[in-house]
């Protein structure tokens, strides 16, 4: 929230709001784009007019990450929706990379991530966007500028000096090679499955930990010397 009286009528919009989005979801669906963008606007402003601020500075930071979350997704799917319509109009591409711009600030370091992109890279594919670089710039910046390191931060804590050192690693060398940004994308698609299953069977995920933490200080104790190397080189 931003500290400002919230006007009743913007509460009575964010109370309602649930419902558009349904009705926006149903259109889309349905094919009826249009009447799917208005009603995905309607939502939009809603939650806009309830945080006080324009839509298009909509940002995670006015929600709740913890009690939010589903509604992160569902703001992250309605600018997904939108991107692609605006995409299928000329004179709209504008709006088209301004959404797809705001499905990736709703989508970095969140649980939902991996699915969001799968879901770019199925369309991707498909051949289904007209403007390709824009989606596939998306993509990109998805895989690229993520902190996640889901492994690592399973086996050894978010803060830890070897999670660091291996997101530190991603950012300033896996990022900058096609090699590295595939095998960045291969991470991001298997890791997530990995310890939500490790995470939701306790005893396989003890088992699992015993596994991970020495394979990934030997990855770590790889990286750091092969670093040295690059430096004295």
């Amino acid at each position: 929230m931003t500290g400002k009286e919230i006007p009743d009528s913007a509460k009575r919009a964010y109370r309602e709001r649930l419902k558009y989005l349904r009705r926006g979801q149903e259109a889309f669906q349905g094919k009826e784009v249009s009447k799917a963008v208005q009603f995905y606007a309607t939502y939009l402003k809603a939650l806009a007019d309830y945080f006080g601020v324009p839509e298009n500075h909509l940002d995670p930071k006015f929600f709740d990450l913890q009690k939010d979350k589903a509604e992160l997704l569902l703001v992250s799917q309605v600018y997904w929706d939108l991107s692609k319509a605006y995409d299928r109009s000329p004179g709209l591409q504008s709006e088209c990379i301004r959404c797809l711009a705001q499905f990736v600030k709703f989508t970095i370091g969140f649980k939902h991530q991996h699915i969001n992109a799968q879901l770019l890279k199925k369309y991707l594919r498909h051949n289904s966007a007209v403007n390709q670089q824009a989606f596939k710039g998306a993509f990109t910046k998805i895989q690229v500028d993520s902190k996640k390191c889901y492994i690592a931060t399973y086996a050894f804590g978010e803060n830890h000096h070897i999670t660091c050192s291996l997101r530190s690693f991603k950012a300033d060398y896996l990022n900058h090679y096609a090699l590295g940004i595939k095998f960045i994308s291969a991470y991001y698609h298997f890791s997530p499955r990995l310890v939500s299953f490790s995470e939701s069977n306790p005893l396989i995920g003890k088992a699992l930990l015993l596994v991970f933490r020495p394979v990934i200080f030997a990855v770590n104790l790889f990286v750091n010397t092969w670093r040295k190397i690059c430096l004295k080189s």
